[in-house]
């Protein structure tokens, strides 16, 4: 029975990857997937993923199938909020680019204050032991 569990997961997994969108409605749609899956394996327990495609569809076109059972409304709402986290992760990065280039101006103008336009010249010591100035 293990082995049956493993080949519906493994063909639900195939399905999870080509389905659009997250949530509730995914992991309803998915489980009882599985559920009609374990059962189909149960009574044909020498089904491979050919058969299961056969019988229940092409990952691809249970996708399309997931997609056309959803409303034009959900559908766009969906679209609107991975718009929404886009535009947020990337408002964020810019602000962090914004601060680090900020940051970076401070610290060199920080660094010529405190030079007060002297430089300190050292001996550098060659390779040889010699001094060099």
């Amino acid at each position: 029975m293990k082995q049956l569990e493993q080949r519906a997961a493994a063909y639900c997994r195939k399905v999870a990857k080509k389905l659009p969108f997250s949530g509730e409605r995914k992991r309803a749609y998915l489980e009882n997937l599985r559920n009609d899956v374990l059962g189909y394996l149960s009574s044909h327990p020498w089904a491979n993923a050919d058969e299961l495609a056969e019988q229940f569809g092409t990952p691809e076109a249970i996708a399309v199938a997931f997609v056309s059972e959803m409303s034009y409304a959900e559908i766009n709402e969906r679209f609107r909020a991975r718009n929404r986290v886009v535009h947020l992760v990337l408002l964020a990065l810019g602000f962090s680019l914004l601060a680090l280039v900020g940051m970076i101006i401070y610290l060199i103008i920080r660094n010529q204050q405190d030079m007060d336009g002297h430089f300190i010249v050292t001996a550098a010591k060659h390779a040889a032991g010699r001094w060099f100035l």
